[in-house]
C-alpha cells in the first residue's frame, strides 16, 4: 500500500507548503486564513478531508508503538480528531485561529516553527524510518 516515509514526505510537504506564506507574507496569510475559516461549509470540508487523510495513516501504522513509525500514528490520530472537530464545530477553528494569529509576527513564527517541523518529519523519513 503506502511506505511509511513516503507518508512522512507528504505531510512534511503538506506544511511547508501551507506555511510558507505566513514567513513570505504573514499579513496576506493571516487574512486568507481567516478568510477560509470563517466558513462553515469550507471548515466542514476540512474536516472530512483530514478524516479521509488520517485514515490513510491510520491504515498504514495505527497502534502507538515505541520506535520511530508512532509519528505516523501520532499524525494519523491527531489529524482524525481535529477533523471531528472541525466538522462538528465549525466555529471553533474561526475562534482559534482569531486569538492565535493575531499579529504578523505570530505568524511569522508560526512559519518558521512549521518550516522546522517539516524538516523535522523529513528527516524522520529519510534516516529513521
Amino acid at each position: 500500500m503506502f511506505e511509511a516515509n513516503m507518508l512522512l514526505y507528504a505531510f512534511a510537504t503538506l506544511i511547508a507548503v501551507l506555511y510558507l506564506p505566513a514567513i513570505v507574507k504573514p499579513k496576506a496569510f493571516r487574512k486568507q486564513i481567516t478568510k477560509f475559516i470563517s466558513n462553515a461549509d469550507n471548515c466542514r470540508f476540512t474536516g472530512i478531508l483530514m478524516m479521509l487523510t488520517s485514515f490513510l495513516y491510520l491504515s498504514t501504522h495505527w497502534e502507538l508503538s515505541q520506535d520511530w513509525m508512532m509519528s505516523i500514528s501520532i499524525i494519523g490520530w491527531v489529524m482524525l480528531f481535529k477533523g471531528l472537530i472541525y466538522f462538528w464545530f465549525p466555529g471553533y477553528p474561526k475562534t482559534k485561529v482569531k486569538k492565535f494569529i493575531s499579529s504578523d509576527e505570530i505568524a511569522t513564527m508560526i512559519g518558521i516553527l512549521s518550516m522546522l517541523i517539516a524538516a523535522g518529519v523529513t528527516y524522520i523519513g529519510l534516516n529513521l524510518v
